[in-house]
């Protein structure tokens, strides 16, 4: 659970960088539908490690590479999902030999 003092930070947070992210994520993304989905995860991971942005001197920036890491995870197991799913189809066809 998020206390009042760290959800005052992340509104101002999320109010600072929102429009950049937003704008980053829409250029990176193949499918305009993944963009709210990416950028949910993003402001999760802020809200994760709230306490520990007081310390970071440019928070545009560390968001910015949150969103880039969520983006290359997020494609990358698209990408490992289909590859698998082409090469792992099951055999529908049998061969003349197993037809007697």
């Amino acid at each position: 659970m998020i206390d009042q003092i760290n959800l005052k930070k992340f509104d101002k947070i999320y109010n600072l960088t929102y429009l950049s992210v937003q704008k980053f994520v829409i250029c990176k993304c193949s499918n305009i539908d993944d963009v709210n989905d990416i950028i949910q995860d993003i402001y999760l991971e802020v809200i994760k490690n709230i306490e520990k942005l007081d310390a970071i001197e440019n928070i545009e920036s560390y968001i910015l590479g949150i969103a880039k890491n969520k983006i290359n995870k997020y494609y990358g197991i698209l990408y490992k999902f289909k590859t698998l799913s082409i090469f792992n189809l099951p055999r529908v066809y049998k061969s003349e030999n197993n037809h007697r």
